[in-house]
């Protein structure tokens, strides 16, 4: 019955830390292309001044 006991609170526990992990890297992920978008928003407003890049212009 012990052995049993352990199996079932090592599954438990196991599935508490994987969501925790799911949990933490998709806030992560979710952090960094925030990141990233205001990165671009900055130079977009900074360097190009809201004009497209000169590779970006259609002839």
């Amino acid at each position: 019955m012990p052995n049993l006991v352990n199996t079932t609170l090592f599954k438990s526990i196991s599935v508490l830390i994987e969501n925790a992990r799911t949990q933490v890297a998709h806030y992560a992920n979710t952090t960094l292309v925030m990141l990233y978008w205001q990165i671009g928003n900055h130079i977009n407003h900074e360097i190009l001044k809201n004009d497209r890049g000169e590779y970006g212009k259609y002839e």
